[in-house]
């Protein structure tokens, strides 16, 4: 979603993609320009602004992306792309950080990186005890961050605040991106469950 609610954005597939706009109104797409590779879009919700991500072999670089305008050419940010090394992103709500996921990078530890955009150090935070995580959402209120982990059974979603502290809200399925509703008052998220059934053959 765009930041002022009014359009949605996407990128077409297969690489290298179109990053698209259309109106929740309805009517034909806008393209915003072209992207090497299948990423991300993410927009901050105060401010005029979204991210886009293109991955490639080694590093992903994130970029500027104005929603009338396109994309920028200067990017905001790059890492590299291995493993223990950042995974899933986020852009801070009001648009002044972005928030890394970095799996591995600690035995036994999910570390989140925030970067500001607009200077500054960027600060880590390491949460034992959980690892292999899979995304994160900013909450709402730009005070913490809906992480989704896999763990035996399925997966479970973390509500981290800014100290570190990893709160558990909910275990089992697999559970995607945990998006936080505007007011912050609700969480949507999609859950796979895997079912099947069992055929009986006779006489053949």
């Amino acid at each position: 979603m765009s930041s002022d609610g009014v359009s949605a954005l996407y990128l077409t597939d297969p690489p290298p993609s179109r990053i698209m706009r259309v109106a929740l109104t309805g009517g034909p797409p806008q393209s915003l320009g072209d992207t090497q590779s299948q990423g991300e879009i993410r927009c901050a919700r105060a401010v005029n602004l979204c991210v886009v991500s293109e991955p490639g072999p080694h590093q992903q670089v994130l970029y500027a992306l104005d929603p009338v305008k396109g994309k920028g050419r200067e990017p905001l940010s790059t890492g590299p792309l291995h493993p223990g090394q950042e995974s899933d992103w986020d852009v801070s709500p009001d648009g002044s950080s972005l928030a890394f996921l970095r799996d591995g990078a600690q035995k036994g530890a999910l570390q989140i990186q925030i970067r500001p955009l607009t200077g500054g150090a960027r600060r880590e935070l390491n949460i034992s005890g959980w690892g292999n995580a899979d995304n994160i959402r900013w909450a709402a209120d730009g005070r913490g961050w809906f992480v989704t982990v896999f763990s035996a059974g399925g997966s479970t979603l973390l509500k981290v605040d800014p100290t570190g502290k990893a709160q558990r809200l909910l275990q089992g399925s697999i559970w995607g991106d945990a998006i936080p509703s505007p007011d912050g008052r609700h969480v949507a998220l999609g859950g796979q469950v895997v079912a099947g059934n069992v055929w009986m053959l006779e006489n053949f």
